[in-house]
């Protein structure tokens, strides 16, 4: 099983002893490891005792992965969490660890990479030298590959390979990818995964997706992260 997420601030990581569980005493902390380790399958929290601490948590795992089994420990005899689903539809209860473990298994699989909305100018070209170039918008990024919105989607087909300049504020980056999906209809553009990313690129992109995930979570729910 992949790694999970627990977020408590009363559970001493010592006591821990399942190597599976990471244990996290802040939000920041949790969704900075969760952005450096995709293959975690979930997301753990002790029940706070005021619902505005809850609406917070499940709102900002809903808007950081929407996919993302979201599992609370508490003893719903006690509380009343009806309205719990309406901030995260993965919203879960269990009653332990053990429990909660058990309830994570059927989502396992899910996507590899998280993806953020962050539109970004890009320029692509069949080679590095980078001759008759193509212009479109990037409107979600992952460490994994990006969607592009161009007018120019029926020059490629799947499977193709392309070279992009991804513009940034001060610098870009040039990447390798491979066309994985066209759109067709009215959707404008292309879906590509990023291939033979150095690892100095990769921490690059990596470190860019961090700070733009964790500034858009904190301005959008107003939640200091």
């Amino acid at each position: 099983m992949a790694k999970i997420m627990y977020y408590s601030q009363n559970s001493d990581r010592e006591e821990i002893k399942n190597t599976e569980i990471v244990v996290s005493s802040s939000m920041r902390e949790a969704i900075l490891f969760f952005l450096n380790n995709q293959d975690t399958s979930g997301f753990i929290f002790d029940l706070q005792n005021k619902i505005e601490d809850n609406k917070k948590i499940l709102l900002i795992m809903e808007k950081f992965n929407p996919s993302l089994p979201v599992i609370a420990l508490c003893d719903v005899n006690v509380m009343d969490i009806n309205s719990y689903y309406q901030w995260n539809k993965n919203f879960i209860t269990a009653d332990n660890l053990e429990d909660a473990l058990l309830k994570l298994k059927p989502f396992l699989n899910k996507r590899k990479y998280y993806r953020i909305e962050w539109p970004l100018n890009i320029t692509f070209a069949d080679t590095y030298e980078m001759k008759n170039t193509k212009k479109g918008k990037i409107l979600t990024l992952s460490l994994g590959g990006a969607y592009v919105q161009t007018e120019h989607r029926n020059n490629l087909k799947k499977n193709d390979r392309i070279v992009s300049r991804i513009e940034f504020s001060v610098f870009f980056l040039l990447v390798e990818s491979i066309v994985v999906r066209v759109s067709t209809g009215n959707e404008k553009g292309f879906a590509v995964q990023f291939e033979n990313i150095s690892e100095a690129t990769r921490k690059c992109l990596n470190r860019i997706i961090n700070d733009e995930v964790i500034f858009t979570l904190s301005k959008e729910l107003n939640y200091p992260l």
